[in-house]
């Protein structure tokens, strides 16, 4: 068992001192307690012993909405965030897999079926997307890729949910 000793004072607030003006038959409102030289985690502790605090976070669950496969052609290897839309629908990209293996832009239902939506080809339309996409009013998605384009530095591209 583990004793903390408090050398510092426990100050109340919310009663007005005794012999102070406007103090007689005064109904105390709130009462609080300020810890003054406490470790975050004696307080915490604190307070879960009186009851106020739990002690421990809730338990987290995690529920995997689709699974990629390695270097798949639906893609693989997400690197980042995405976007949710109104009818609950995630698109992001993929930075490997596709038909051409240099990733793709796809959309996962609420059901967890991923569509590909495109898949680049490592020419002029670009390759590896590094980032997740923007989307706009009608549906169009943006993004940029690592690879790819005339000079083989990336792109920036618009793909609208046929793919195009």
């Amino acid at each position: 068992m583990i004793r903390t000793k408090v050398t510092r004072k426990l100050a109340l607030a919310g009663f007005a001192p005794a012999g102070k003006p406007n103090n007689a038959n005064q109904t105390p409102r709130r009462v609080g307690a300020a810890m003054l030289g406490a470790s975050a985690a004696w307080l915490a502790c604190a307070l879960a012993a009186m009851g106020m605090a739990q002690a421990q976070a809730p338990a987290v669950t995690e529920t995997v909405l689709h699974a990629f496969a390695n270097f798949a052609p639906k893609g693989s290897s997400p690197y980042s965030g995405v976007i949710r839309d109104s009818a609950g629908n995630l698109y992001g990209t993929t930075s490997n897999g596709g038909t051409a293996s240099m990733g793709v832009v796809y959309r996962v239902n609420p059901a967890g079926q991923e569509t590909v939506l495109y898949s680049f080809k490592g020419g002029t339309d670009g390759s590896f997307p590094q980032a997740g996409v923007i989307g706009d009013s009608t549906g169009n998605l943006y993004g940029a890729t690592e690879g790819g384009g005339t000079a083989n530095a990336g792109v920036v591209y618009k793909v609208n949910q046929a793919g195009q």
